[in-house]
């Protein structure tokens, strides 16, 4: 099945779906695989990021602008090569 693309579901097929889940009846394989079919938005990321609030010195923040789109990217890059280096 292609990603991102919902497979053809009759009438009668999600009402017996409807039917069987109402009766407390376990998922089958065809119905899980509807359902990863509809899943939307951005895929999981194996190392998600973490939101925070940072003071930094307003030089450095507007070095960092100053590079362009994609300035957070960079800035974050060069916390983490620092961090690798000072968990040596």
């Amino acid at each position: 099945m292609n990603k991102g693309k919902m497979p053809k579901v009759s009438e009668t097929q999600i009402e017996r779906w409807r039917r069987e889940d109402e009766a407390g009846m376990e998922f089958t394989g065809e119905v899980m695989t509807f359902a990863e079919a509809m899943r939307r938005g951005r895929p999981k990321s194996a190392n998600p990021k973490t939101k925070i609030s940072l003071y930094v010195d307003s030089n450095a923040l507007e070095a960092f602008k100053a590079t362009g789109p994609g300035w957070q990217t960079r800035m974050s890059e060069a916390i983490t090569a620092k961090s690798r280096r000072l968990a040596k």
